[in-house]
């Protein structure tokens, strides 16, 4: 009976000690727009914490009009970190989610630029999936800045929450998934 004791009781001392390195490392943020750390060390936030709706001019719609917004994402961590791909959702006040039509935003400053002056999209885009980003992490600088405008097509609140999610590559091929939401009022 010793025996068979001391077997069980070496697997279950180790599954105890596996359960409570796996709580030990789960991150909690503060706020829905606190960068967020992972074992990989990248993080991920918005610019500004709360996404104000814009108008857009031109586009005819029966009920609620069309709207766009303005978000800078912020994805920091390491030296050779690679953003392979950001996506973007939002679920308005009513629960109807919906996929934005991302553009980025040119020039040095993305949150004054006339919405007028965004350049149109190209090609065929996928709803919910921004451009491919030409990033990777620098030493001098830890953190990369993506501008980009968001349009909502007709019938949605202006009031909810855009998702942000991207998925990185560090200098040794791991691949890491980061999620954030973001307040739209």
């Amino acid at each position: 009976m010793s025996r068979r004791f001391h077997r069980y009781g070496l697997l279950l001392l180790f599954l105890a000690l596996a359960a409570a390195a796996c709580s030990s490392n789960s991150s909690t943020a503060t706020s829905p727009t606190a960068p967020t750390a992972g074992s990989g060390g990248s993080g991920l936030s918005a610019e500004p914490v709360m996404l104000r709706a814009e108008w857009l001019p031109d586009v005819p719609c029966s009920s609620s009009r069309a709207f766009g917004t303005r978000v800078v994402v912020v994805v920091s961590g390491g030296s050779g970190l690679s953003v392979r791909s950001l996506r973007f959702s939002f679920t308005d006040r009513f629960g109807v989610r919906a996929l934005p039509q991302v553009r980025m935003i040119p020039g040095s400053s993305p949150m004054t630029i006339p919405v007028t002056m965004i350049p149109p999209l190209t090609g065929i885009p996928i709803p919910g999936q921004a451009p491919p980003p030409a990033s990777t992490m620098s030493q001098a600088s830890n953190a990369q800045r993506f501008p980009f405008f968001l349009t909502f097509g007709c019938g949605l609140s202006t009031n909810g929450v855009v998702s942000v999610s991207t998925d990185t590559i560090d200098g040794m091929g791991r691949v890491e998934t980061r999620e954030i939401s973001v307040p739209l009022g």
